[in-house]
């Protein structure tokens, strides 16, 4: 089965659990779109794991949603409650609990969200080395060296920055500081004399 086509299957369980959340919040039943939710998303990722199939770019928008939709069921279930007049009355412990799933669950959103570079980020070639390149492509056939041209960004100049002490490359047993702390002892000294 091609990668489109395990994929593609896998939306099937998103798709499901979002049908059977709407149809359970029609129905007054907010536990069992709750479970609903969890099923449909916990399956989903069940079967990326067994299919082997990549995760889409479109994870983190899906687990927004999801997310959403566990503290919209969270809410009625836990954060409402009807009083003896009929009227409807906030329970503060069901609305905190809601809104931490949906804190949380965006978080895990965003985390999972990818950025796509432009599609004209691609540094293309001058006139100059496309032909340069051309020419050492269709070289003599006989000589069998091919040169390769890379573009490359310009070359940093030396700054103070590249001077910086390198921590990860730090030997604690070879000095008890790093070595800024000794330079400053002998330009102390230095001025002194």
């Amino acid at each position: 089965m091609s990668e489109n086509l395990r994929s593609g299957v896998g939306f099937l369980f998103p798709l499901g659990a979002l049908l059977g959340f709407v149809s359970s919040l029609l129905g007054g039943q907010y536990i069992l779109g709750i479970i609903f939710v969890v099923a449909g998303i916990l399956g989903w990722f069940i079967y990326m794991a067994v299919m082997e199939t990549s995760v889409p770019s479109v994870t983190g928008n899906i687990l927004i949603l999801f997310g959403t939709l566990l503290s919209i069921g969270v809410f009625l279930s836990y954060g409402l409650s009807q009083n003896m007049f009929g009227g409807i009355e906030f329970r503060s412990e069901g609305t905190m609990m809601s809104l931490i799933i949906l804190f949380f669950t965006v978080l895990l959103g965003l985390a999972f969200k990818r950025t796509l570079p432009p599609e004209n980020s691609n540094s293309e070639l001058t006139e100059q080395e496309a032909s340069l390149v051309r020419d050492a492509l269709e070289g003599n056939e006989n000589e069998n060296t091919k040169v390769i041209v890379v573009k490359q960004d310009a070359v940093e100049s030396d700054t103070e920055e590249s001077d910086e002490w390198d921590y990860q490359e730090y030997n604690p047993y070879m000095y008890a500081y790093p070595p800024e702390y000794y330079d400053d002892e002998y330009e102390d000294l230095e001025e002194e004399e």
